[in-house]
Protein backbone atom coordinates (compact mmCIF):
# COMPACT_ATOMS: atom_id res chain seq x y z
CA UNK A 1 0.00 0.00 0.00
CA UNK A 2 1.63 3.42 -0.86
CA UNK A 3 1.04 6.28 1.29
CA UNK A 4 2.11 10.27 -0.64
CA UNK A 5 2.85 12.60 1.56
CA UNK A 6 0.59 14.94 2.91
CA UNK A 7 -0.56 17.86 0.41
CA UNK A 8 1.12 21.26 1.26
CA UNK A 9 -0.98 24.80 1.13
CA UNK A 10 -2.01 25.69 -2.17
CA UNK A 11 -1.99 29.67 -1.51
CA UNK A 12 0.08 31.41 0.74
CA UNK A 13 -1.45 34.39 3.39
CA UNK A 14 -0.09 37.86 2.00
CA UNK A 15 1.69 40.22 4.43
CA UNK A 16 4.57 42.01 2.70
CA UNK A 17 6.54 41.43 6.14
CA UNK A 18 7.25 37.90 6.20
CA UNK A 19 6.17 36.79 2.33
CA UNK A 20 9.44 36.78 1.56
CA UNK A 21 10.67 35.17 3.86
CA UNK A 22 8.31 32.10 3.85
CA UNK A 23 8.83 31.59 0.01
CA UNK A 24 12.24 31.29 0.70
CA UNK A 25 11.66 28.68 3.35
CA UNK A 26 8.91 26.75 1.36
CA UNK A 27 11.47 26.22 -1.80
CA UNK A 28 14.26 24.86 0.45
CA UNK A 29 11.17 22.78 1.73
CA UNK A 30 10.40 21.40 -1.77
CA UNK A 31 14.38 21.33 -2.19
CA UNK A 32 14.53 18.58 0.70
CA UNK A 33 16.67 21.01 2.53
CA UNK A 34 14.62 20.68 6.05
CA UNK A 35 16.67 21.54 8.32
CA UNK A 36 17.13 24.78 7.14
CA UNK A 37 13.17 25.24 5.97
CA UNK A 38 12.87 24.60 9.33
CA UNK A 39 14.84 26.73 10.94
CA UNK A 40 13.28 29.79 8.59
CA UNK A 41 9.63 28.31 9.71
CA UNK A 42 11.07 28.59 13.06
CA UNK A 43 12.04 31.96 12.51
CA UNK A 44 8.74 33.61 11.39
CA UNK A 45 6.87 32.15 14.02
CA UNK A 46 9.39 33.66 16.74
CA UNK A 47 7.51 37.40 15.31
CA UNK A 48 4.41 35.59 14.56
CA UNK A 49 2.97 33.13 16.28
CA UNK A 50 -0.38 32.52 14.62
CA UNK A 51 1.51 32.52 11.43
CA UNK A 52 -1.19 30.13 9.82
CA UNK A 53 1.26 28.97 7.13
CA UNK A 54 4.12 28.81 8.97
CA UNK A 55 2.46 26.43 11.88
CA UNK A 56 0.65 24.52 8.82
CA UNK A 57 4.30 23.87 7.04
CA UNK A 58 5.94 23.12 9.97
CA UNK A 59 3.56 20.44 10.72
CA UNK A 60 3.96 18.94 7.48
CA UNK A 61 8.16 19.10 7.81
CA UNK A 62 6.96 17.47 11.17
CA UNK A 63 5.12 14.84 9.51
CA UNK A 64 7.45 14.23 7.15
CA UNK A 65 10.44 13.46 9.35
CA UNK A 66 8.18 11.50 11.25
CA UNK A 67 7.52 13.66 14.08
CA UNK A 68 4.00 12.99 13.90
CA UNK A 69 3.28 14.34 17.46
CA UNK A 70 4.67 17.49 16.60
CA UNK A 71 2.93 17.72 13.47
CA UNK A 72 -0.52 17.23 15.30
CA UNK A 73 0.21 19.55 17.39
CA UNK A 74 1.13 22.34 14.70
CA UNK A 75 -1.44 21.74 12.74
CA UNK A 76 -4.02 21.79 15.38
CA UNK A 77 -3.20 25.89 16.18
CA UNK A 78 -2.84 25.84 12.17
CA UNK A 79 -6.58 24.62 12.01
CA UNK A 80 -7.59 26.83 15.27
CA UNK A 81 -6.90 30.13 13.07
CA UNK A 82 -8.23 29.04 10.07
CA UNK A 83 -10.50 26.36 10.28
CA UNK A 84 -11.92 26.28 6.80
CA UNK A 85 -8.38 25.37 5.09
CA UNK A 86 -9.70 21.52 3.75
CA UNK A 87 -5.38 20.79 3.20
CA UNK A 88 -4.84 21.24 7.22
CA UNK A 89 -7.25 18.95 8.11
CA UNK A 90 -6.20 16.57 5.84
CA UNK A 91 -2.70 17.10 6.68
CA UNK A 92 -3.91 16.38 10.17
CA UNK A 93 -5.30 13.41 9.51
CA UNK A 94 -2.29 12.23 8.12
CA UNK A 95 0.04 12.80 11.13
CA UNK A 96 -2.73 11.07 12.91
CA UNK A 97 -3.10 8.21 10.84
CA UNK A 98 0.47 7.61 11.20
CA UNK A 99 0.14 7.68 14.75
CA UNK A 100 -2.26 4.90 14.90
CA UNK A 101 -5.24 7.07 15.83
CA UNK A 102 -7.14 5.84 13.10
CA UNK A 103 -10.53 6.94 14.47
CA UNK A 104 -9.66 10.73 14.81
CA UNK A 105 -7.70 10.26 11.40
CA UNK A 106 -10.86 9.47 9.45
CA UNK A 107 -13.05 12.68 11.39
CA UNK A 108 -9.91 14.66 10.10
CA UNK A 109 -10.60 13.74 6.23
CA UNK A 110 -14.09 13.91 6.32
CA UNK A 111 -13.99 17.66 7.81
CA UNK A 112 -11.56 18.14 4.65
CA UNK A 113 -14.14 16.44 2.43
CA UNK A 114 -16.62 18.60 3.82
CA UNK A 115 -15.14 21.40 2.80
CA UNK A 116 -13.57 20.00 -0.38
CA UNK A 117 -15.66 17.69 -1.55
CA UNK A 118 -13.63 16.86 -4.75
CA UNK A 119 -10.45 16.13 -2.83
CA UNK A 120 -9.36 13.04 -3.98
CA UNK A 121 -6.33 13.06 -1.88
CA UNK A 122 -8.42 13.17 1.37
CA UNK A 123 -10.45 10.03 -0.12
CA UNK A 124 -7.16 8.47 -0.82
CA UNK A 125 -6.44 8.64 2.77
CA UNK A 126 -9.39 8.38 4.30
CA UNK A 127 -9.63 4.76 2.77
CA UNK A 128 -6.33 4.05 4.37
CA UNK A 129 -7.74 5.31 8.05
CA UNK A 130 -10.70 3.13 7.15
CA UNK A 131 -8.31 0.17 6.66
CA UNK A 132 -6.71 0.82 10.06
CA UNK A 133 -10.06 0.36 11.76
CA UNK A 134 -10.66 -2.88 9.45
CA UNK A 135 -13.82 -1.21 8.15
CA UNK A 136 -13.20 -2.32 4.85
CA UNK A 137 -16.08 -1.76 3.14
CA UNK A 138 -15.99 2.56 4.29
CA UNK A 139 -12.10 2.04 2.57
CA UNK A 140 -13.64 0.48 -0.75
CA UNK A 141 -16.07 3.23 -0.93
CA UNK A 142 -13.25 6.35 -0.11
CA UNK A 143 -11.09 4.83 -2.77
CA UNK A 144 -14.36 4.45 -5.42
CA UNK A 145 -14.53 8.37 -4.83
CA UNK A 146 -10.49 8.45 -5.65
CA UNK A 147 -11.35 6.63 -9.21
CA UNK A 148 -14.53 8.29 -9.93
CA UNK A 149 -11.93 12.01 -9.35
CA UNK A 150 -9.77 10.22 -10.67
CA UNK A 151 -9.94 7.52 -12.86
CA UNK A 152 -6.26 6.50 -13.81
CA UNK A 153 -5.10 6.42 -10.10
CA UNK A 154 -3.41 3.13 -9.83
CA UNK A 155 -2.31 3.84 -6.20
CA UNK A 156 -6.73 3.60 -5.27
CA UNK A 157 -6.99 0.69 -7.33
CA UNK A 158 -4.16 -0.75 -5.76
CA UNK A 159 -5.42 0.30 -2.21
CA UNK A 160 -9.20 -0.89 -3.31
CA UNK A 161 -7.64 -4.43 -3.92
CA UNK A 162 -5.98 -4.94 -0.48
CA UNK A 163 -9.51 -3.89 1.21
CA UNK A 164 -11.03 -6.46 -0.88
CA UNK A 165 -8.70 -9.37 -0.18
CA UNK A 166 -9.25 -8.39 3.27
CA UNK A 167 -12.88 -9.23 3.26
CA UNK A 168 -11.41 -12.61 1.12
CA UNK A 169 -13.13 -11.61 -2.02
CA UNK A 170 -10.01 -12.71 -3.54
CA UNK A 171 -10.92 -12.59 -7.45
CA UNK A 172 -12.27 -8.68 -7.21
CA UNK A 173 -9.08 -7.90 -5.30
CA UNK A 174 -7.35 -9.38 -8.50
CA UNK A 175 -9.46 -7.57 -10.79
CA UNK A 176 -8.31 -4.36 -8.75
CA UNK A 177 -4.84 -4.84 -8.87
CA UNK A 178 -5.17 -5.23 -12.15
CA UNK A 179 -6.17 -2.57 -12.89
CA UNK A 180 -4.08 -0.67 -11.26
CA UNK A 181 -0.80 -2.38 -13.69
CA UNK A 182 -2.79 -1.24 -16.59
CA UNK A 183 -2.34 2.58 -15.61
CA UNK A 184 0.84 1.95 -13.89
CA UNK A 185 2.70 -1.00 -15.24
CA UNK A 186 5.57 -0.48 -13.08
CA UNK A 187 4.10 -1.18 -9.89
CA UNK A 188 5.68 -3.41 -7.78
CA UNK A 189 3.29 -3.22 -4.92
CA UNK A 190 0.15 -4.21 -7.47
CA UNK A 191 1.97 -7.36 -8.25
CA UNK A 192 2.82 -8.31 -4.58
CA UNK A 193 -0.53 -7.71 -3.46
CA UNK A 194 -1.83 -9.34 -6.77
CA UNK A 195 0.23 -12.61 -5.81
CA UNK A 196 -0.98 -12.91 -2.21
CA UNK A 197 -4.36 -12.82 -3.48
CA UNK A 198 -3.25 -15.83 -5.77
CA UNK A 199 -1.80 -17.80 -3.10
CA UNK A 200 -4.81 -16.58 -0.79
CA UNK A 201 -6.60 -18.98 -3.23
CA UNK A 202 -3.90 -21.23 -3.81
CA UNK A 203 -3.25 -20.66 -7.48
CA UNK A 204 0.90 -21.21 -5.77
CA UNK A 205 2.28 -20.89 -9.69
CA UNK A 206 0.79 -17.81 -10.33
CA UNK A 207 1.42 -16.09 -6.97
CA UNK A 208 5.13 -16.88 -7.74
CA UNK A 209 5.16 -15.36 -11.37
CA UNK A 210 3.25 -12.14 -9.79
CA UNK A 211 6.33 -12.00 -7.32
CA UNK A 212 8.80 -12.55 -9.77
CA UNK A 213 7.42 -9.56 -11.92
CA UNK A 214 7.36 -7.49 -8.52
CA UNK A 215 11.09 -8.34 -7.78
CA UNK A 216 12.02 -7.60 -11.31
CA UNK A 217 10.79 -3.61 -11.03
CA UNK A 218 12.40 -3.90 -6.95
CA UNK A 219 14.97 -6.28 -6.82
CA UNK A 220 15.20 -5.29 -3.23
CA UNK A 221 11.85 -6.32 -2.46
CA UNK A 222 12.12 -8.48 0.89
CA UNK A 223 8.59 -9.05 1.30
CA UNK A 224 8.03 -9.65 -2.21
CA UNK A 225 10.89 -12.78 -1.85
CA UNK A 226 9.34 -13.41 1.83
CA UNK A 227 6.34 -14.82 0.55
CA UNK A 228 7.75 -16.02 -2.89
CA UNK A 229 9.07 -18.65 -0.64
CA UNK A 230 5.80 -19.28 1.10
CA UNK A 231 3.81 -20.28 -2.19
CA UNK A 232 7.38 -22.71 -3.18
CA UNK A 233 6.73 -24.50 0.28
CA UNK A 234 3.41 -24.67 -0.40
CA UNK A 235 4.20 -26.33 -4.08
CA UNK A 236 6.68 -28.76 -1.63
CA UNK A 237 10.00 -27.09 -3.38
CA UNK A 238 11.40 -26.57 -0.23
CA UNK A 239 14.92 -26.16 -1.22
CA UNK A 240 13.73 -22.70 -4.16
CA UNK A 241 11.92 -21.55 -0.30
CA UNK A 242 14.96 -21.77 1.38
CA UNK A 243 16.30 -19.38 -1.30
CA UNK A 244 13.81 -17.61 -1.62
CA UNK A 245 13.63 -16.63 1.82
CA UNK A 246 17.80 -15.92 1.82
CA UNK A 247 17.30 -13.68 -0.51
CA UNK A 248 14.84 -11.71 1.36
CA UNK A 249 17.32 -11.59 4.17
CA UNK A 250 20.19 -10.44 2.17
CA UNK A 251 17.53 -7.04 1.17
CA UNK A 252 17.09 -7.03 4.92
CA UNK A 253 19.44 -8.20 7.38
CA UNK A 254 16.99 -8.05 10.29
CA UNK A 255 13.99 -9.69 8.41
CA UNK A 256 12.99 -12.13 11.12
CA UNK A 257 9.95 -13.15 9.35
CA UNK A 258 12.25 -14.29 6.60
CA UNK A 259 14.23 -16.23 9.22
CA UNK A 260 11.15 -17.76 10.64
CA UNK A 261 9.93 -18.83 7.38
CA UNK A 262 13.44 -20.54 6.44
CA UNK A 263 13.71 -22.30 9.85
CA UNK A 264 10.15 -23.90 8.64
CA UNK A 265 11.13 -24.67 5.37
CA UNK A 266 14.13 -26.80 7.02
CA UNK A 267 11.41 -27.92 9.67
CA UNK A 268 9.23 -29.44 6.72
CA UNK A 269 12.84 -30.78 5.37
CA UNK A 270 13.16 -32.51 8.96
CA UNK A 271 16.22 -30.48 8.96
CA UNK A 272 15.41 -29.74 12.59
CA UNK A 273 19.28 -28.42 13.82
CA UNK A 274 18.91 -26.11 10.74
CA UNK A 275 15.39 -25.05 11.91
CA UNK A 276 16.41 -24.41 15.32
CA UNK A 277 19.32 -21.93 14.11
CA UNK A 278 17.24 -20.02 11.83
CA UNK A 279 14.42 -20.14 15.21
CA UNK A 280 17.14 -19.00 17.49
CA UNK A 281 18.10 -16.06 15.24
CA UNK A 282 14.50 -14.71 15.06
CA UNK A 283 14.61 -14.80 19.29
CA UNK A 284 17.62 -12.97 19.21
CA UNK A 285 16.28 -10.23 16.22
CA UNK A 286 12.72 -10.37 18.18
CA UNK A 287 12.91 -11.88 21.72
CA UNK A 288 9.27 -11.52 22.25
CA UNK A 289 8.14 -12.86 18.81
CA UNK A 290 5.80 -16.11 19.91
CA UNK A 291 5.36 -17.75 16.73
CA UNK A 292 9.81 -18.37 16.71
CA UNK A 293 9.04 -19.70 20.39
CA UNK A 294 5.99 -21.80 19.18
CA UNK A 295 8.29 -23.23 16.30
CA UNK A 296 11.27 -23.75 17.96
CA UNK A 297 9.11 -25.79 20.80
CA UNK A 298 7.78 -28.29 17.41
CA UNK A 299 11.14 -28.67 16.65
CA UNK A 300 12.26 -29.81 20.09
CA UNK A 301 9.30 -31.78 20.89
CA UNK A 302 9.51 -33.54 17.47
CA UNK A 303 13.02 -34.81 17.92
CA UNK A 304 12.74 -35.71 21.87
CA UNK A 305 13.76 -33.28 23.93
CA UNK A 306 10.34 -33.14 25.52
CA UNK A 307 11.89 -30.85 29.02
CA UNK A 308 13.10 -28.25 27.01
CA UNK A 309 10.09 -28.21 24.26
CA UNK A 310 7.13 -28.68 26.86
CA UNK A 311 8.78 -25.74 28.31
CA UNK A 312 8.43 -23.45 25.34
CA UNK A 313 5.51 -25.14 24.43
CA UNK A 314 3.71 -22.14 26.60
CA UNK A 315 4.43 -19.31 24.39
CA UNK A 316 1.19 -20.91 22.11
CA UNK A 317 -0.87 -18.72 24.50
CA UNK A 318 1.27 -15.28 23.15
CA UNK A 319 0.58 -16.14 19.14
CA UNK A 320 -2.06 -14.01 17.32
CA UNK A 321 -3.06 -17.29 15.10
CA UNK A 322 -3.85 -20.15 18.31
CA UNK A 323 -6.52 -22.17 18.06
CA UNK A 324 -8.03 -21.74 21.92
CA UNK A 325 -8.89 -19.15 23.91
CA UNK A 326 -6.33 -18.36 26.46
CA UNK A 327 -8.39 -18.87 30.07
CA UNK A 328 -7.72 -16.19 32.19
CA UNK A 329 -8.89 -17.38 35.73
CA UNK A 330 -8.56 -15.49 38.53
CA UNK A 331 -7.10 -18.93 40.33
CA UNK A 332 -3.64 -19.62 40.00
CA UNK A 333 -1.85 -21.62 37.12
CA UNK A 334 -0.40 -24.62 38.15
CA UNK A 335 2.51 -26.18 36.41
CA UNK A 336 3.70 -28.31 38.98
CA UNK A 337 5.35 -25.55 41.86
CA UNK A 338 3.08 -25.68 44.49
CA UNK A 339 1.77 -28.64 46.76
CA UNK A 340 -1.93 -29.98 45.96
CA UNK A 341 -2.50 -31.86 49.08
CA UNK A 342 -6.44 -31.08 49.80
CA UNK A 343 -6.93 -28.66 47.08
CA UNK A 344 -9.43 -28.69 43.87
CA UNK A 345 -7.54 -27.94 40.60
CA UNK A 346 -9.72 -27.48 36.98
CA UNK A 347 -7.92 -29.04 34.16
CA UNK A 348 -9.32 -27.90 30.86
CA UNK A 349 -9.22 -29.12 27.66
CA UNK A 350 -7.36 -27.07 24.60
CA UNK A 351 -7.05 -27.38 20.78
CA UNK A 352 -8.72 -30.42 19.21
CA UNK A 353 -10.69 -34.05 20.66
CA UNK A 354 -7.47 -35.94 19.91
CA UNK A 355 -5.61 -33.66 22.14
CA UNK A 356 -7.59 -34.28 24.91
CA UNK A 357 -7.99 -38.02 24.93
CA UNK A 358 -4.41 -37.97 24.59
CA UNK A 359 -3.47 -35.70 27.97
CA UNK A 360 -6.04 -36.85 29.92
CA UNK A 361 -4.04 -39.50 31.13
CA UNK A 362 -2.62 -36.79 33.37
CA UNK A 363 -5.40 -36.51 35.60
CA UNK A 364 -4.47 -40.16 37.44
CA UNK A 365 -1.61 -38.33 37.90
CA UNK A 366 -2.74 -35.17 39.59
CA UNK A 367 -5.29 -36.48 41.76
CA UNK A 368 -2.13 -38.88 43.32
CA UNK A 369 -0.69 -35.70 44.34
CA UNK A 370 -3.60 -35.22 46.76
CA UNK A 371 -5.85 -32.81 44.72
CA UNK A 372 -9.55 -33.50 43.70
CA UNK A 373 -9.73 -33.66 40.31
CA UNK A 374 -12.10 -31.56 37.69
CA UNK A 375 -12.12 -32.21 34.29
CA UNK A 376 -13.68 -29.91 31.57
CA UNK A 377 -13.64 -31.35 28.37
CA UNK A 378 -15.55 -30.54 24.82
CA UNK A 379 -18.78 -32.07 24.66
CA UNK A 380 -18.33 -34.83 22.12
CA UNK A 381 -16.16 -36.17 24.79
CA UNK A 382 -18.29 -36.38 27.82
CA UNK A 383 -19.73 -39.68 27.59
CA UNK A 384 -16.44 -41.55 26.65
CA UNK A 385 -14.48 -39.77 29.65
CA UNK A 386 -17.13 -40.63 32.11
CA UNK A 387 -15.30 -43.50 33.87
CA UNK A 388 -11.77 -42.02 33.18
CA UNK A 389 -9.62 -42.48 36.63
CA UNK A 390 -8.45 -39.64 39.00
CA UNK A 391 -11.64 -37.51 37.92
CA UNK A 392 -13.69 -36.29 40.53
CA UNK A 393 -16.09 -34.04 38.51
CA UNK A 394 -16.96 -34.09 34.53
CA UNK A 395 -17.70 -30.56 33.20
CA UNK A 396 -18.79 -30.06 29.59
CA UNK A 397 -17.23 -27.17 28.17
CA UNK A 398 -19.80 -24.01 28.59
CA UNK A 399 -21.55 -25.33 31.66
CA UNK A 400 -20.77 -23.46 34.99
CA UNK A 401 -17.68 -24.08 36.88
CA UNK A 402 -17.33 -25.05 40.66
CA UNK A 403 -15.17 -23.34 43.25
CA UNK A 404 -11.23 -24.26 42.48
CA UNK A 405 -7.96 -23.56 43.87
CA UNK A 406 -5.59 -23.89 41.24
CA UNK A 407 -6.15 -24.45 36.97
CA UNK A 408 -4.16 -25.99 34.59
CA UNK A 409 -4.53 -26.68 30.54
CA UNK A 410 -4.39 -30.42 29.70
CA UNK A 411 -1.46 -29.83 27.05
CA UNK A 412 0.78 -28.37 30.00
CA UNK A 413 0.76 -31.68 31.95
CA UNK A 414 3.50 -32.69 30.30
CA UNK A 415 5.86 -29.63 31.56
CA UNK A 416 4.02 -29.70 34.96
CA UNK A 417 5.33 -33.33 35.46
CA UNK A 418 8.86 -32.18 33.70
CA UNK A 419 8.00 -35.40 31.36
CA UNK A 420 10.67 -36.79 29.59
CA UNK A 421 10.15 -39.99 27.03
CA UNK A 422 11.33 -42.07 29.59
CA UNK A 423 8.74 -40.86 31.88
CA UNK A 424 5.50 -40.53 30.12
CA UNK A 425 2.52 -41.83 31.69
CA UNK A 426 1.40 -45.38 29.77
CA UNK A 427 -0.70 -48.36 30.31
CA UNK A 428 -2.11 -50.93 28.04
CA UNK A 429 -5.19 -48.45 27.72
CA UNK A 430 -6.68 -45.85 30.36
CA UNK A 431 -10.27 -45.35 28.43
CA UNK A 432 -13.13 -47.56 28.33
CA UNK A 433 -16.33 -47.76 25.96
CA UNK A 434 -19.37 -48.52 27.41
CA UNK A 435 -20.95 -52.13 27.50
CA UNK A 436 -24.72 -50.97 26.45
CA UNK A 437 -23.26 -48.91 23.74
CA UNK A 438 -21.02 -52.16 22.66
CA UNK A 439 -24.00 -54.17 23.03
CA UNK A 440 -25.46 -52.09 20.76
CA UNK A 441 -23.27 -51.77 17.80
CA UNK A 442 -22.43 -55.42 17.97
CA UNK A 443 -26.23 -55.84 16.64
CA UNK A 444 -25.62 -52.85 14.10
CA UNK A 445 -22.89 -54.87 13.03
CA UNK A 446 -23.93 -58.07 12.68
CA UNK A 447 -22.03 -61.05 12.21
CA UNK A 448 -18.75 -62.43 10.04
CA UNK A 449 -16.44 -64.76 10.05
CA UNK A 450 -13.51 -61.89 8.86
CA UNK A 451 -11.65 -60.21 11.02
CA UNK A 452 -12.84 -57.04 11.53
CA UNK A 453 -10.40 -53.72 10.69
CA UNK A 454 -12.11 -50.00 11.08
CA UNK A 455 -10.74 -47.61 9.68
CA UNK A 456 -10.17 -43.75 10.08
CA UNK A 457 -8.76 -41.93 6.80
CA UNK A 458 -9.59 -38.20 6.96
CA UNK A 459 -9.45 -35.78 9.41
CA UNK A 460 -10.80 -32.43 9.45
CA UNK A 461 -10.65 -30.23 6.22
CA UNK A 462 -10.36 -27.16 8.41
CA UNK A 463 -6.92 -28.77 9.68
CA UNK A 464 -3.75 -27.00 8.08
CA UNK A 465 -1.86 -29.89 7.42
CA UNK A 466 -4.75 -31.72 6.24
CA UNK A 467 -3.26 -32.19 2.83
CA UNK A 468 -0.50 -34.01 3.87
CA UNK A 469 -2.17 -35.95 6.76
CA UNK A 470 -5.66 -37.33 5.13
CA UNK A 471 -5.55 -40.06 2.12
CA UNK A 472 -7.95 -40.54 -0.19
CA UNK A 473 -10.19 -43.91 0.58
CA UNK A 474 -9.98 -45.51 -2.71
CA UNK A 475 -6.22 -45.05 -2.75
CA UNK A 476 -6.02 -46.42 0.75
CA UNK A 477 -8.23 -49.58 -0.41
CA UNK A 478 -6.38 -50.46 -3.07
CA UNK A 479 -3.21 -51.39 -0.84
CA UNK A 480 -5.71 -53.62 1.43
CA UNK A 481 -5.75 -57.17 1.20
CA UNK A 482 -8.76 -58.64 0.84
CA UNK A 483 -10.50 -61.18 3.38
CA UNK A 484 -11.14 -58.76 6.30
CA UNK A 485 -14.42 -56.92 6.89
CA UNK A 486 -13.72 -52.87 6.67
CA UNK A 487 -15.58 -50.57 8.76
CA UNK A 488 -15.46 -47.07 8.78
CA UNK A 489 -15.09 -45.11 12.10
CA UNK A 490 -15.45 -41.78 10.70
CA UNK A 491 -18.74 -39.37 11.35
CA UNK A 492 -18.31 -37.24 8.45
CA UNK A 493 -17.66 -38.81 4.95
CA UNK A 494 -16.09 -36.32 2.01
CA UNK A 495 -17.92 -36.27 -1.32
CA UNK A 496 -14.91 -37.69 -3.37
CA UNK A 497 -14.57 -41.08 -0.51
CA UNK A 498 -18.76 -41.98 -0.59
CA UNK A 499 -18.28 -43.77 -4.08
CA UNK A 500 -15.52 -46.21 -2.55
CA UNK A 501 -17.87 -46.73 0.18
CA UNK A 502 -19.78 -49.07 -2.08
CA UNK A 503 -17.24 -50.09 -4.07
CA UNK A 504 -15.27 -51.42 -1.77
CA UNK A 505 -18.37 -52.78 0.60
CA UNK A 506 -16.89 -50.88 3.32
CA UNK A 507 -19.84 -51.02 6.72
CA UNK A 508 -20.14 -46.93 7.89
CA UNK A 509 -22.39 -45.89 10.19
CA UNK A 510 -21.88 -41.61 10.42
CA UNK A 511 -25.47 -41.19 10.58
CA UNK A 512 -26.03 -43.78 13.92
CA UNK A 513 -22.75 -42.44 15.72
CA UNK A 514 -23.88 -39.75 17.98
CA UNK A 515 -20.53 -38.49 19.94
CA UNK A 516 -17.42 -40.53 20.62
CA UNK A 517 -18.96 -42.78 23.04
CA UNK A 518 -20.07 -44.47 20.07
CA UNK A 519 -17.10 -44.31 18.02
CA UNK A 520 -15.35 -46.15 20.86
CA UNK A 521 -17.70 -49.10 20.93
CA UNK A 522 -16.86 -49.51 17.80
CA UNK A 523 -13.46 -49.54 18.01
CA UNK A 524 -13.67 -51.78 19.86
CA UNK A 525 -15.71 -54.12 18.59
CA UNK A 526 -12.56 -53.85 15.85
CA UNK A 527 -9.94 -56.53 16.11
CA UNK A 528 -7.57 -53.89 14.44
CA UNK A 529 -7.61 -50.23 13.34
CA UNK A 530 -5.67 -48.08 10.41
CA UNK A 531 -5.97 -44.53 11.05
CA UNK A 532 -4.24 -41.32 9.48
CA UNK A 533 -3.05 -38.47 12.48
CA UNK A 534 -6.58 -38.04 13.82
CA UNK A 535 -8.71 -38.27 16.89
CA UNK A 536 -9.35 -41.83 16.13
CA UNK A 537 -5.98 -42.91 16.22
CA UNK A 538 -5.84 -41.49 20.04
CA UNK A 539 -9.19 -43.20 20.78
CA UNK A 540 -7.70 -46.25 19.68
CA UNK A 541 -4.51 -46.36 21.28
CA UNK A 542 -6.31 -44.92 24.74
CA UNK A 543 -8.36 -48.22 24.70
CA UNK A 544 -5.61 -50.17 23.91
CA UNK A 545 -6.43 -51.84 20.35
CA UNK A 546 -4.07 -52.68 17.93
CA UNK A 547 -3.75 -49.35 15.85
CA UNK A 548 -1.98 -48.68 12.94
CA UNK A 549 -0.91 -45.01 12.03
CA UNK A 550 -0.06 -43.67 8.95
CA UNK A 551 1.95 -40.47 8.92
CA UNK A 552 2.88 -38.11 6.45
CA UNK A 553 6.74 -36.97 5.82
CA UNK A 554 6.36 -34.27 7.96
CA UNK A 555 4.70 -35.74 11.62
CA UNK A 556 3.20 -34.12 14.01
CA UNK A 557 5.70 -33.56 17.01
CA UNK A 558 3.93 -36.31 19.25
CA UNK A 559 4.68 -39.05 16.88
CA UNK A 560 8.59 -38.60 17.00
CA UNK A 561 10.98 -39.39 13.86
CA UNK A 562 12.40 -42.80 13.19
CA UNK A 563 10.21 -45.07 15.42
CA UNK A 564 7.50 -47.52 14.64
CA UNK A 565 5.70 -47.17 17.68
CA UNK A 566 4.95 -44.68 19.68
CA UNK A 567 5.97 -43.72 23.23
CA UNK A 568 2.40 -42.58 23.82
CA UNK A 569 -0.05 -45.29 23.18
CA UNK A 570 1.42 -49.38 23.73
CA UNK A 571 -0.75 -50.74 21.10
CA UNK A 572 0.49 -48.61 18.19
CA UNK A 573 3.05 -48.95 15.33
CA UNK A 574 3.31 -46.51 12.69
CA UNK A 575 3.69 -46.35 9.24
CA UNK A 576 5.63 -43.62 7.63
CA UNK A 577 5.76 -41.92 4.16
CA UNK A 578 8.92 -40.96 2.08
CA UNK A 579 10.68 -38.34 1.44
CA UNK A 580 8.58 -38.53 -1.47
CA UNK A 581 5.50 -37.07 0.47
CA UNK A 582 3.18 -39.25 -1.18
CA UNK A 583 1.40 -42.46 -0.42
CA UNK A 584 2.19 -44.73 -3.68
CA UNK A 585 0.56 -48.04 -4.68
CA UNK A 586 4.18 -49.73 -4.32
CA UNK A 587 5.45 -48.03 -0.99
CA UNK A 588 1.75 -48.76 0.69
CA UNK A 589 1.90 -52.09 0.10
CA UNK A 590 5.75 -52.91 0.61
CA UNK A 591 5.28 -51.42 4.55
CA UNK A 592 1.82 -52.94 5.01
CA UNK A 593 3.66 -56.16 4.69
CA UNK A 594 6.65 -55.28 6.84
CA UNK A 595 4.68 -54.06 9.53
CA UNK A 596 4.37 -56.44 11.70
CA UNK A 597 0.20 -55.94 11.70
CA UNK A 598 -2.38 -58.17 11.68
CA UNK A 599 -2.33 -58.83 7.77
Amino acid sequence: MNQSSPRKPAQLQNSSSWKKQLQEALELHRKGEWGEAKNRYERILQTQPDNYDALQLLGVLASQTNNHEAAVALIDKAIAINPRHATAHSNLGFALKALGRFAESVQSYLKALHINPDFADAYLHCGLAYMGLDQQVQAIASFDRVIALRANDAQAYCNRGVALAKLGRFEESITAYTSALHFKPEFPEAYFNWGNALQSLRRYEMAIAAYDKAIAIRSDYADAYTNRGNALKELDRHPEAIASYISAIECKADNFEAYLNQGVAHYECLELETALVCYDKVIQIQPDYAEAHWNKALALLLRGDLENGFQLHEWRWKRSTFSSKRRDFKQALWLGAEPLQGKTILLHAEQGLGDTIQFCRYCEAVQALGATVLLEVQAPLMGLLSSLRGVSSLIRQGDPLPEFDFHCPLMSLPLAFKTRLDSIPSAPHYLYSQSDRRTAWQLKLGSTKNPRIGLAWSGSQQHKNDKNRSIDLAELMCQLPVGYTYVSLQKEIRDKDKAALQEFNIAHFEDDIDDFSDTAALCDLMDSVISVDTSVAHLAGALGKSVLLLLPFVPDWRWLLDRLDSPWYSSMKVLRQSSERKWNTVELRTKFVACDFIF
